[in-house]
């Protein structure tokens, strides 16, 4: 690339490295510097972060969108740190692939150790939850008025999450929903509004809106029911899970600590991005895709690092 190539690039650009496209990736040019006679750019790559400012002879080639795919696309413009790189706590999915394997010891998610540890007892949880808040039933129970049957199957929901809410946050909904039928009403409402409702946004607002009005807008509880009931394609939000594998991997959320629309569309986002990447492990659904967001933390840099060091040539497998 010469000095008129450079001149010529534009901020937007997708770009690829002549020689180190299988290393880095596609990238997008995030900034333009320097002089006339010294233009340099700044390129942020999908599998190793931000580059420094190339000088004139870098060998770039600009990318047509269409010679871009969808993903590539979509984590391109949701950077939310144009300062990231692989040595300050960037995460590209290639390096998490690898650390994902290597700390469940598995080839997939078909792996056995996987299965046992992760997958099957949230199978489990999707199959009971759907025996007890089907939309058949649901809508039956509500127009029976019928919420001391509701109440034992919140109960028994809880139960069978296992370990994916804390005893103390199901225990104060419940309290809260004790006090009163009023509040046991508009609860299950709500709730059967964002199940089966067809304008999923304002049905999500709605669900967050009677959540704080019971004291109880947290992310866990606004998205776990999504989650046990549609697994394919909703995600179950703990909080520094999510915003630690969206802060490696330099993905925008916008998160905020109380539940918003806005950040939980960034989230799904952020989530199919994930699936769309990591399909060479074989991910069913989001049971999966959560399960790897764990696995995309500063102990995976560690993993992933020591095993470059130790295989060199690992980008060419």
């Amino acid at each position: 690339m010469n000095k008129k190539g450079v001149s010529m690039i534009k901020i937007g650009d997708y770009v690829e490295h002549k020689t180190k496209k299988k290393e880095w990736g596609v990238g997008k040019v995030i900034e333009k510097s320097g002089t006339k006679r010294d233009p340099r750019i700044t390129i942020f790559f999908t599998k190793v972060g931000c580059s420094k400012s190339f000088a004139t002879e870098a060998p770039f080639k600009v990318v047509d969108e269409s010679g871009v795919s969808e993903a590539d696309q979509v984590q391109l413009n949701n950077i939310s740190n144009t300062k990231a790189n692989n040595s300050n706590k960037y995460l590209g999915i290639p390096d998490a692939i690898i650390g994902f394997k290597k700390l469940l010891e598995v080839d997939d998610f078909n792996g056995e150790r996987y299965l046992l540890t992760e997958r099957n007892y949230k199978l489990a949880f999707h199959e009971k939850a759907l025996s007890y808040f089907n939309e058949k039933d649901f809508h039956q129970l509500l127009d029976d008025n019928d919420y001391t049957e509701l109440v034992e199957r919140l109960k028994k929901f809880f139960v069978a999450q296992s370990n994916l809410l804390s005893h103390f946050e199901h225990l104060k909904l419940k309290d809260a929903l004790l006090e009163s039928e009023a509040n046991q009403k508009v609860f299950f409402e709500a709730l059967y509004r964002l199940l089966y409702d067809d304008d999923f946004s304002e049905s999500f607002r709605n669900w967050i809106i009677v959540l704080s009005e019971l004291g109880h807008a947290k992310w866990t509880l606004a998205t776990i029911f999504l989650y046990a009931i549609y697994p394919e394609k909703y995600m179950f939000v703990k909080p520094e899970t999510t915003k630690v594998a969206a802060e490696i991997s330099n993905f925008f959320i916008n998160y905020e600590s109380k539940p918003t629309w806005d950040t939980y569309k960034r989230i799904l986002s952020f989530s199919s991005y994930l699936r769309v990447k990591i399909d060479e492990l074989k991910p069913k659904d989001m049971i999966d895709v959560q399960s790897f967001m764990w696995c995309m933390n500063p102990e995976t840099i560690k993993v992933v690092t020591q095993y470059k060091q130790d295989n060199p040539d690992y980008w060419k497998e």
